[in-house]
Formats: structure tokens, C-alpha cells, sequence
């Protein structure tokens, strides 16, 4: 079942939320998800630049066997101007889907490295968070009035100031 980027950004977040745990299938999903998209995407462009490159090659032969046929009405020398013409509009259509592919790639990228910065801070969100957590049970275990526990206490009244500060 294909999920879209969002969707699975929001499933790690509802996931970190929930039950506080990220899955390490969840963040493989994810990134085998964003592999398929891009190579998908890759296949559909070189698909058309293949059938392009195809009728180029035909307009070329074409042309050519036109060409050694020597014919000389007029109405032969247009049409390979005319079959030059496409050739030449379909070289630029290469060009253009060779950029647009460029230019999606780099989108791809760039979106990339945001989700990988977005988890890693949902990750160390979710560790601090952790701690946190783990030094007030320690607080309750060892008792708030006792000096571990009241070191426990202190330490998680830090880690909970960071956390607020960022």
C-alpha cells in the first residue's frame, strides 16, 4: 500500500505521541517509500525521452532516405525542412525534460533533508522527553525527600528547562 509523505510524517508524529516509541520499520517505510517515488518518477521521464529519442531517429531516417533519393520537386525539400524543424523541437523537448527531471530531483532532495531533520528532532524530542520522564519515576521510587531523590528531581527540573527552551 503506497503512502503518501505526508501521511507518513503524520503517522511518526501521531506514533510519537500515542505510545512515545518510533519504530524502526516506520523510518525504513519511510525512506523505501521516498526511493520509490523518485525512481517511479525517474522511469516516467526516461520512458518519454526514449519514445522522443524514438521518433527522432525516424525523422532522421527519413530525411535521409529522402535525401539520397535526390528528389528535386520542391515540395520534398519542405517536407525535410519541415522534418528538421520537428527534430530540432524535439532535441529542445529532451533538453526541457532533462531539466525538469534535474529540477525534481533537487526538489526530492531538498524535501528529503527536511523529513531527515524533522525526525531526528522528533527523535532526540522524544529522548529528552524520555529521561525526563525516567528521572520522576526515579524522583517517586527513591523518595522526593531523600538525597538521590531530590538529585533525581533536580536533574529532570533541567532536562524539562532545555526542553522547554527549545
Amino acid at each position: 500500500k503506497r503512502k503518501n509523505k505526508k501521511t507518513v510524517v503524520e503517522e511518526v508524529e501521531l506514533d510519537l505521541n500515542t505510545d512515545g516509541w518510533i519504530e524502526e520499520s516506520e523510518l525504513a517505510n519511510y525512506q523505501s517509500f521516498l526511493d520509490q517515488r523518485t525512481l517511479a518518477f525517474e522511469e516516467s521521464i526516461n520512458a518519454e525521452n526514449l519514445i522522443l529519442q524514438t521518433q527522432i531517429d525516424k525523422l532522421n531516417e527519413l530525411a535521409d532516405a529522402q535525401a539520397k533519393a535526390g528528389a528535386d520537386n520542391s515540395g520534398t525539400l519542405s517536407k525535410i525542412q519541415d522534418l528538421k524543424y520537428q527534430i530540432e523541437d524535439n532535441n529542445a523537448q529532451i533538453v526541457e525534460n532533462d531539466k525538469q527531471t534535474q529540477k525534481a530531483r533537487i526538489k526530492a532532495n531538498k524535501e528529503y533533508e527536511e523529513d531527515v531533520k524533522r525526525r531526528e528532532k522528533l527523535i532526540a524530542d522524544f529522548k529528552i522527553q524520555t529521561a525526563s520522564n525516567v528521572l520522576g519515576s526515579l524522583t517517586s521510587i527513591l523518595g522526593e525527600e531523600s538525597v538521590a531523590g531530590k538529585t533525581a528531581a533536580i536533574a529532570q527540573a533541567t532536562i524539562d528547562t532545555y526542553a522547554a527552551a527549545n
